[in-house]
């Protein structure tokens, strides 16, 4: 598990997402201007809720290892959302083409723009 820290606030993830934030965080250039992801974190008590993070070139993001969290989480489908939106970004600046949002959730059933009234 690691400890994000985003805009004076922490929360708890998989190593997994925060290892892919940072990764796309880091690909956003002049041509894409912010993402809004959505990603699986851990109450102290140890349910999943979800981080809205709006990201931006310049992001001032960190993560932490943090120990005695137990085992990791299954996140699989939200980073299998970030690594997409990783993919789309990378080849982006080969192709020119852009996209607005990367949406990534464990406990939801979805993972497209189609269904932003869930994440409300």
């Amino acid at each position: 598990m690691k400890r994000m820290s985003f805009c004076g606030m922490t929360f708890l993830t998989t190593d997994a997402v925060a290892d892919a934030v940072l990764e796309l965080t880091a690909l956003l250039t002049h041509g894409h201007n912010s993402e809004l992801l959505v990603v699986p974190s851990f109450a102290q008590d140890g349910s999943e809720i979800l981080v809205n993070l709006l990201v931006a070139p310049g992001s001032e993001l960190i993560s932490i290892p943090e120990n005695d969290h137990g085992a990791e989480r299954d996140t699989s489908r939200a980073v299998a959302v970030l690594r997409d939106q990783i993919d789309v970004l990378t080849s982006e600046r080969d192709t020119g083409i852009t996209t607005t949002r990367a949406v990534a959730s464990s406990s939801a059933d979805w993972a497209s723009e189609d269904h932003w009234d869930d994440v409300y």
